[in-house]
């Protein structure tokens, strides 16, 4: 049985993903400047279901783009476990602002949000950009971006009703129904503290 996580980037995706590794499965995410999430990105948006099928193959735990942010979702067996994680939307915002600002040079910060997306692409943040571009419709002010969102959760939320599909509150994530869920511990700190910098 595979695990998809298809929550939006900000949501602990990425601690999530390396507790699953932690606990042996093998888990598909990334940098987002390493070439298996540009691919995969990059194979997502142009409808390239077959490096998408040769990667997923490898892999029983997804997470991060573009397995959550996308209509991904649409494609995942109702066998398969899959969850989304709610964060409140003017964190999430706040957050998701922050990551973008630490992705490019100090010098650039005061850019605007749409041309700092544009320095994430020049400096290799390929899959990125490109995703930030397709998700966002390329309306980057606070009401759209946050739109986008909860448009996105309910879709997601609309579409996989299922048993082995769950939705969760961000601060669900160190609960034992959560864990249980998962079938594998993970005790996150909050504010998270990025595992892949520890």
């Amino acid at each position: 049985m595979n695990i998809y996580n298809l929550s939006l980037p900000k949501t602990g995706t990425t601690s999530l993903g390396q507790f699953a590794r932690e606990n042996s499965m093998r888990v598909c995410d990334g940098l987002w400047n390493d070439y298996k999430t540009n691919i995969l990105i990059y194979s997502y948006l142009k409808k390239d279901q077959k490096i998408l099928n040769d990667v997923i193959k490898r892999f029983n735990y997804f997470s991060d783009l573009p397995f959550g942010g996308t209509e991904f979702f649409k494609t995942i067996k109702s066998s398969d476990k899959s969850f989304l994680i709610i964060r409140d939307n003017h964190s999430w915002l706040t957050s998701f602002k922050a990551m973008v600002d630490n992705s490019v040079d100090e010098k650039d910060r005061n850019l605007s949000l749409e041309k700092k997306i544009s320095k994430c692409f020049s400096l290799g943040l390929y899959g990125f950009a490109l995703w930030a571009r397709y998700f966002f419709n390329n309306k980057f002010s606070d009401k759209e971006m946050i739109n986008a969102k909860r448009e996105y959760e309910k879709n997601v939320s609309n579409t996989m009703i299922n048993k082995n599909f769950r939705v969760f509150k961000l601060n669900d994530i160190n609960r034992a129904d959560f864990k249980n869920f998962l079938g594998f511990d993970c005790d996150i700190q909050m504010p998270f503290i990025n595992k892949r910098q520890l």
